[in-house]
């Protein structure tokens, strides 16, 4: 049973979401940019999709009833089959989004269903009509009631978007994403109550509600103060600013590039590289840019410039005409960067993966039922999810290229929906449609260039792409040796510049034409005649740099450590390496079974030197922290890099993972000493002694997660292994007694956790075993009990040492 779906341009968010929503209920809805496929007649096909459906829904608003164009045509074809069909048979459904008249008499005779009241109950009353077979209520995806309540869904106030400027008329304005409030806003960074404006005798008050991304005053958090006329506020990557007239106006986002150069500099060769020289342009939203050139030309630097994951040697990046290296942390929730690599983690599923970056990302008082919501709309849009053509991946592995699980392209489209969550200002792809295959080429540059229709700003990098792609975008960017070339429209305006001399049928089929005309000519040449044609005039006069805005604007250091953060981090971590569990518990069960066969029999360390089993103890725990944590930042560096860059905190990250790997090491010491402990006959209390070794165990992960924030792959990370654990088994004193050794080994000796450690372990089990007269045989074993804080003091003293220099490192490398 096909339902056709008649819209507007601007309803198409309600139209995709009622298409979701019939489609779960087992109907055959059509929609144009669903159904069509590229190279098909439109007209036709659309014609034909009219004639051949059994119910025509015909969504009206103040968009379409006062619209030209083919919608008017759509819905006079259907009124001719209604025409034809007997007056007592449903053709056409009207479906009210907002308060409006159909201006048609014929369609005001029609009952309509009204959204704009209740979503669920208008799409019960078209199920009720349609009335399909396969119907079951509880298979919708996206069923919720939508009543003034926090568990409203995100992009609630679809129906009801406020027009700019608002005055004023109230004593407190609102502004947050319950639809109830003054100023409701449609983004999942806003928080439900977000701030408010207090309109007293003496001028306005702005007050933040406690919302996760702050309220920024001029680029300052502020939790309250006084606004005065031109003041911008800005929460959730949304300007605004207040007239003296009581009027709130929405600024436009806009991206400025002023005279960006970056250099390069090699310490070793003690020489410098200039990658980027003097770029400057200016984009406004609503834009689809892209950036082209040959390799090497600077493509991926400036995108890198752009974004703020690298800061310019010279020049600045702005934003509203606020400065991004001076407000970083007003722009974070707002700005999305998709790069080449991976920013997810291959042992989680697709939903997971999804959803722990939303819990990270997303305002706090976000429901995970919302959470679900926002995954399937994007997974749906990226055309990963579609009920009726089987396709849902939300409970695949993601994988790697290694490990067989989703395809190239569609953890590509991952990528996109991590960044997709925030509903970002300005989205950056580094390279989006590198090795997909035409078809999914075409579905993601489609999503993309409707993301940019809803006034948003997409820059990505693309290197040859085909016409149709090249046709979708707005502007391109050209680059030589990091110099800027050209910056205007893309087709054929760019096609025509490059090559003056050709007629366009002869290089409209091809955007390589663009650089091939572009090595006709020197850089020089190229800069000089796009200084002299209308598209730097034009561009030049519109660039406006605001300098005065960014003076005095200091960007405003985030907490280290946030406590939900931390809880989020230590979940989706659990849930990564319980997929390993098997590993976790092989190793201190097959060290232990090593151990036991090295005693000759029970009860041999009552005659034996008791420190050779004792120092195997120190190394196998040093081994569980240090070998559990070597490759955890390695592993994950570039998700933790952007991460970041939107809102992780430091310490939230760090805690997390000593959090878990803690509790991992804890339970291998557990299982080590459960089973050597009745072998070798220790006195020790078991408790005081798995403290000890977990300790130990502990100073390794310190040592471990500081190497892996500093090493950059996993051969270097196994590289590594035996070169620290060389020196700690050598300069532990369990081999040759430090009282033996020579004075810098003795000095090195010092400075070994395993020296620490092995000297606090004989102590505990010596003091408990008081046999004095066998330690006056033992040098090493001469442990005053004044002295067995000095060992543990070292201990601590190691672990919380590591824990600072990881942070320092992360902190310099991840901003």
């Amino acid at each position: 049973m096909k339902i056709f779906i008649s819209y507007a341009k601007e309803d198409q968010e309600i139209a995709e979401r009622l298409f979701t929503d019939l489609m779960s209920a087992g109907v055959e809805p059509w929609m144009d940019i669903q159904n069509l496929i590229p190279g098909q007649n439109w007209k036709l096909m659309i014609s034909k999709a009219i004639k051949e459906s059994k119910y025509f829904l015909a969504i009206l608003s103040s968009n379409s009833i006062s619209k030209r164009g083919y919608v008017r045509k759509e819905l006079k074809m259907a009124m001719e089959i209604l025409d034809e069909l007997p007056l007592s048979e449903i053709f056409i459904i009207p479906v009210l989004i907002d308060e409006c008249k159909p201006a048609d008499e014929k369609l005001s005779e029609l009952h309509w269903v009204d959204l704009s009241i209740s979503y669920d109950k208008g799409l019960g009353q078209i199920l009720t009509v349609i009335n399909p077979a396969k119907y079951d209520k509880d298979k919708l995806i996206h069923r919720k009631e939508y009543k003034y309540s926090k568990q409203k869904l995100i992009d609630s106030d679809l129906l009801s978007k406020h027009v700019f400027p608002v005055t004023i008329s109230e004593y407190e304005t609102i502004f947050g994403r319950d639809p109830s409030v003054s100023i409701c806003l449609n983004s999942p960074i806003i928080s439900w109550h977000h701030a408010k404006l207090i309109d007293k005798k003496d001028g306005f008050y702005l007050e933040d509600l406690g919302s996760t991304y702050g309220t920024y005053v001029n680029g300052k958090k502020k939790k309250s103060c006084k606004i005065k006329p031109d003041d911008i506020i800005s929460f959730g990557g949304i300007f605004f600013k207040i007239s003296e007239d009581k009027k709130i106006y929405k600024i436009d986002i806009g991206l400025d590039a002023n005279n960006i150069t970056v250099v390069f500099f090699d310490k070793t060769k003690k020489y410098s590289k200039t990658v980027l020289e003097k770029i400057s342009f200016s984009i406004h939203s609503p834009n689809f840019v892209s950036i082209m050139g040959r390799s090497g030309c600077g493509k991926t630097t400036l995108l890198l410039s752009l974004c703020g994951y690298i800061k310019p040697t010279h020049g600045t990046t702005k934003i509203s005409d606020m400065s991004l290296s001076k407000n970083y942390n007003m722009f974070r929730g707002s700005i999305g960067y998709v790069p080449q690599d991976d920013i997810v983690h291959p042992e989680l599923t697709v939903y997971e993966a999804l959803y722990y970056s939303a819990k990270l990302r997303l305002a706090n008082d976000i429901s995970n039922k919302d959470i679900s919501f926002l995954i399937d709309k994007i997974l749906t849009q990226l055309e990963l999810l579609n009920i009726e053509k089987n396709i849902d991946i939300r409970n695949v592995l993601i994988g790697s290229p290694s490990k067989r699980g989703l395809s190239g392209s569609e953890r590509k489209r991952i990528n996109m929906a991590i960044e997709l969550l925030t509903d970002p200002c300005i989205l950056f792809l580094d390279e989006p449609t590198s090795g997909l295959s035409a078809v999914t080429a075409y579905t993601v540059m489609s999503a993309l260039r409707q993301i940019s229709s809803k006034e948003k700003i997409v820059i990505i990098t693309i290197h040859q792409p085909n016409i149709e792609l090249y046709k979708m975008m707005d502007n391109t960017i050209i680059l030589s040796h990091g110099k800027l070339i050209y910056y205007g429209p893309s087709f054929p305006d760019s096609l025509l510049f490059f090559n003056p001399d050709i007629m366009l049928e002869d290089i409209m089929d091809n955007p390589d034409n663009v650089l091939k005309g572009l090595i006709r000519k020197t850089d020089s040449e190229w800069q000089l005649i796009y200084k002299a044609s209308k598209y730097y005039q034009k561009e030049f006069y519109e660039r406006q740099c605001h300098d005065s805005l960014t003076k005095g604007l200091n960007d405003t250091n985030i907490s280290l450590l946030n406590f939900r953060q931390w809880w989020v981090l230590v979940t989706r971590c659990f849930m990564i390496k319980k997929k390993d569990i098997i590993s976790t518990f092989f190793q201190p069960f097959m060290f232990s079974i090593l151990m036991v066969l090295l005693l000759p029999q029970k009860g041999a360390t009552e005659q034996t030197n008791i420190e050779p089993p004792l120092l195997l103890i120190v190394i196998f725990s040093l081994w569980f922290g240090t070998y559990s944590s070597i490759f955890e930042i390695i592993n994950e560096r570039t998700i933790f890099m952007r991460e970041r860059m939107v809102n992780l905190r430091l310490f939230s990250y760090i805690f997390s993972k000593y959090t878990v790997l803690g509790f991992l090491c804890l339970f291998q010491c557990i299982i080590l000493l459960s089973i050597i402990y009745p072998f070798l006959e220790l006195r020790s209390n078991f408790l005081l002694l798995l403290g000890v070794i977990f300790l130990t165990s502990l100073a390794g992960l310190s040592i471990g997660l500081f190497l892996s924030s500093i090493i950059k792959t996993r051969q270097a990370g196994f590289a590594l292994l035996p070169l620290i654990f060389l020196p700690w088994v050598i300069f532990s004193g369990g081999v040759i007694p430090i009282s033996k050794m020579g004075q810098t080994a003795m000095i090195i000796s010092e400075t070994m956790p395993s020296s620490w450690a092995l000297k606090l372990i004989i102590d505990v089990e010596n003091n408990t075993r008081n046999e004095v007269e066998k330690t006056k045989n033992n040098p090493i074993s001469r442990v005053k009990n004044e002295e067995f804080l000095y060992p543990l003091f070292a201990i601590f003293f190691n672990i919380l040492l590591f824990i600072c220099l990881t942070g320092y490192t992360l902190k310099k490398d991840g901003g």
